[in-house]
């Protein structure tokens, strides 16, 4: 074979090769992606849970995962973003209490707090890839501080108490919250 030939078939190898790596990259950095995405349960069946196997959540990830949820919940709220609002909601809850993307801020008391200080988060295990998690917390809008004392009467400051669920499908990485109204 004469240089040229060989030249050219180097040049093809290489040029099949990057395109090849290119096309791995790619479809890793997608299922990174879709693994991170938080997208919303879409609920078929109810899920009925029992009492007693609620367990305290032991883990920094299920606490930020549950906290950065809420205050997405908390921030589209204070925004009067109702379609966001409506879209993280359970389909349950909303049916049970008749809210409509028209009515949701007004049923849900149109808080205007933009972050938790989470003060209990418990959860239980529904089935392998489902679990509720119970949260109770202090609502307070970020310039306050959250390391502030609730409690000090000396200070004054506006907390409002929340407690809401958030139905998590860890299979397919979608959440739902539930207000205690």
């Amino acid at each position: 074979m004469d240089k040229n030939k060989i030249k050219i078939i180097l040049i093809l190898l290489v040029i099949i090769l990057v395109i090849c790596t290119i096309f791995i990259i790619y479809s890793l950095n997608k299922k990174a992606e879709d693994k991170t995405q938080i997208n919303i349960i879409k609920k078929t069946e109810p899920i009925e849970t029992t009492e007693n196997n609620i367990k305290d959540v032991q883990t920094y990830e299920d606490y930020f995962i549950v906290n950065s949820a809420v205050n997405k919940f908390l921030t589209y709220n204070s925004m009067g973003n109702s379609e966001a609002v409506y879209a993280l909601l359970d389909k349950d809850f909303i049916d049970k209490n008749n809210i409509t993307k028209e009515n949701v801020l007004e049923k849900l008391g149109n808080i205007k707090k933009t972050e938790i200080l989470i003060n209990k988060m418990d959860y239980q295990e529904i089935n392998e890839f489902n679990a509720k998690y119970t949260i109770e917390g202090f609502l307070y809008n970020k310039e306050q501080s959250e390391y502030e004392d609730k409690y000090d009467e000396n200070i004054k400051r506006e907390y409002e108490d929340i407690k809401l669920e958030m139905l998590i499908d860890k299979y397919n990485g979608t959440f739902s919250l539930i207000p205690k109204l």
